[in-house]
């Protein structure tokens, strides 16, 4: 019975549009999409010389050249296809410098190829895997052809063994995603070794293969359009993972620092030029000194160079290039720019050891300048940030244990009222050994360990004890702001959290109004939906924080049972110029025209408010009125200035 060729047309049509959809997307990516890109491509070649083959063996006698050279092909590419795989499990369980750096192990990896190459490639004569009998000449499987199987088995170990490592950093459904390839393949194997006549492998491995660009490639999700480099999301999901399995990196820190005061001059469309420009020279320098790198684009003028032991000794050399191509001018929008930047060059593990170590570090770079020259991390972090970083979960632990939490107030001014209306709640850790700790460093840090649970009830128990006082009383304040994070946002229990505390300490629902982060509404949108909805029927109100900070989903900000859009200080702190308040003024249109209110954060001077209330912002928050203080103090500070808030203001 001839075999049937359906299931590999199937194929063959399914990886064409896998590889039209791939190839523009992912080809400057890095190097997890490049690998993934040629596991791809061998995988459709396989599959062309599968059916090219069978096709030969349906015409029956003769041809016999042809047949043993399509099918040496097809066989030598099909055992290709599990090499790739498992160097693609390397890289995406960051396994693969604990193996590949040793000799022995290269050794036992190339061993089941060396095997089995020659013997494929010699069977023609030798007619141990396969050769072709009788008079129809008739393709049938050698003594060998069972070491194939054996071939197949090995690497798929290695890929498992590697998934099993890094299983709690990918998380179930990557880890299912990853281990398909092999347990399909394995699956189809065995279906066409019983009934040779069903060609399932090349269809079992593009169904894997399709399961794993939707569950760990998607690349959608790990591109900057802007820059076409791996993107902040990426970032977040493949650092982790590289420190935790304590692979040796160098990370080449790049930061435009005036970033925000060139976008507001320039606009938002000729600032995806600059940038577009920069990721160029980024992965020209790369490309230029043959290094295989990953350059991810964390939004906000920031890039990351990550380098590998292999290019170590050209780490100083890119930096110190990249230094003097940054200092030169750059034409946007027909104007001249001079860059201020940051490059900083870390060493890990011998500078940073986790990845909360490195957020940490990279949230304080801000206190350095535009210096001209390239700093590196060990001449920065002092031995107490090497303490600090390392023993944050102890730090916040005890904090918890031991009372170090405490939530500050900030007042927020309503603008047509002319009194405070509102406040927001900011939680403060002053430790007894480290002193303040900011919030950048402990809240990533809470989030990883699962600890912002314990912080988010306790600072809602905080803000709904203070809210059942006499002292909340005498502010006059209608409610307080409290902040989710993006972990909080996707506990399924939230709602019956948050609504638990507020009916113990009898607040009632009108004095509470949660904020969300834009990042956040970019999250699990089922979850956070099913969050929001749930307390918005109960009557809590939600704003939408840092507004301006990430690409905006209108569609979303339209549809979610929003209250307030709170404006990013890199609108309210941006410098003046014709462009940036058409910007601001058709943004706040915008959002009037949605019926929601806006507040203006980070204004420190009479002008910016002034200039704020004008363009129709509802409420003003910042250091003009009042830093963020704790309890007592705010308290006394709004019965101080409960009649003179509009005396201030004017």
């Amino acid at each position: 019975m001839d075999k049937s060729l359906v299931l590999d047309y199937v194929a063959l049509a399914v990886y064409i549009v896998m590889l039209i959809a791939n190839y523009g997307r992912t080809r400057k990516l890095g190097r997890i999409d490049r690998i993934f890109s040629a596991l791809l491509i061998v995988s459709t070649i396989t599959v062309v010389f599968d059916i090219i083959a069978v096709t030969f063996d349906r015409a029956g006698a003769g041809n016999l050249v042809f047949k043993n050279i399509f099918h040496i092909a097809y066989l030598e590419t099909r055992m290709l296809i599990l090499v790739v795989y498992s160097l693609y499990i390397s890289f995406v369980t960051d396994t693969r410098h604990k193996f590949f750096n040793k000799i022995w192990f290269r050794v036992v990896y190339i061993l089941p190829q060396a095997f089995t190459i020659p013997l494929i490639i010699t069977s023609p004569f030798t007619k141990r895997i396969f050769y072709f009998a009788g008079e129809m000449d008739l393709y049938t499987r050698g003594p060998l052809f069972v070491a194939l199987y054996s071939n197949a088995i090995v690497y798929g170990i290695f890929s498992i063994l590697w998934i099993v490592m890094a299983r709690k950093q990918l998380g179930a459904k990557k880890c299912v995603s990853l281990a398909s390839m092999f347990i399909l393949v394995v699956m189809a194997a065995v279906v066409q070794f019983l009934y040779p006549t069903y060609l399932v492998e090349m269809a079992a491995t593009c169904f894997a293969i399709m399961f794993m660009l939707e569950v760990v490639q998607r690349p959608d999700t790990r591109l900057d359009y802007a820059t076409k480099l791996v993107n902040n999301y990426a970032f977040h999901n493949d650092m982790p993972l590289a420190f935790h399995m304590k692979k040796p990196i160098h990370m080449i820190i790049l930061d435009v620092i005036n970033y925000d005061s060139i976008r507001s001059v320039v606009g938002h469309d000729s600032m995806q030029v600059l940038l577009a420009r920069i990721s160029e020279i980024c992965r020209n320098q790369a490309e230029n000194n043959n290094m295989l790198v990953d350059i991810y684009y964390r939004g906000s003028g920031r890039f990351r160079f990550v380098v590998e032991r292999s290019w170590f000794d050209k780490t100083e050399k890119i930096a110190a290039v990249l230094n003097e191509i940054m200092q030169q001018e750059f034409m946007v929008g027909g104007m001249s720019v001079s860059l201020e930047y940051r490059i900083c060059v870390a060493k890990c593990p011998e500078d940073i050891q986790t990845y909360e170590e490195f957020m940490g570090f990279e949230g304080n770079l801000h206190t350095i300048g535009f210096t001209g020259h390239v700093v590196y991390a060990k001449d920065i972090l002092s031995e107490k940030d090497r303490q600090l970083y390392s023993h944050l979960d102890e730090i916040i632990e005890n904090a918890m244990l031991n009372h170090k939490f405490e939530v500050y107030y900030q007042p927020i001014y309503d603008v047509k009222k002319q009194y405070y209306n509102s406040a927001e709640a900011l939680l403060r850790l002053i430790d007894d050994e480290y002193g303040f700790v900011s919030p950048e460093i402990f809240i990533p840090a809470a989030e990883k360990s699962g600890a912002i649970h314990r912080i988010g009830a306790y600072v809602m128990e905080e803000v709904c004890q203070f809210i059942a006082s006499e002292s909340f009383a005498k502010t006059g304040l209608d409610y307080i702001e409290i902040n989710l994070s993006v972990t909080q946002c996707m506990q399924k229990d939230l709602a019956k959290n948050i609504t638990s505390i507020m009916e113990y300490y009898g607040v009632d629902n009108s004095q509470v109004n949660l904020e969300i982060t834009e990042t956040a509404s970019t999250y699990s949108q089922e979850t956070l939906t099913d969050n929001i909805d749930a307390l918005t029927k109960e009557g809590i109100t939600f704003s939408l924080d840092d507004y301006g900070t990430g690409y905006s989903n209108m569609n979303r900000i339209a549809t979610m049972p929003l209250h307030i859009i709170k404006l990013d200080k890199s609108f309210t702190n941006a410098k003046y110029s014709a462009k940036m308040d058409i910007i601001l003024k058709d943004t706040i249109s915008m959002i009037k025209d949605l019926d929601l209110k806006i507040v203006a954060e980070g204004l420190e001077t009479k002008d910016m408010v002034d200039k704020y209330s004008a363009l129709g912002c509802d409420y003003i928050q910042g250091y003009y009125f009042s830093k963020p203080l704790p309890k007592d103090k705010f308290t006394l500070f709004l019965v101080d200035n409960k009649k003179g808030a509009t005396e201030a203001y004017g």
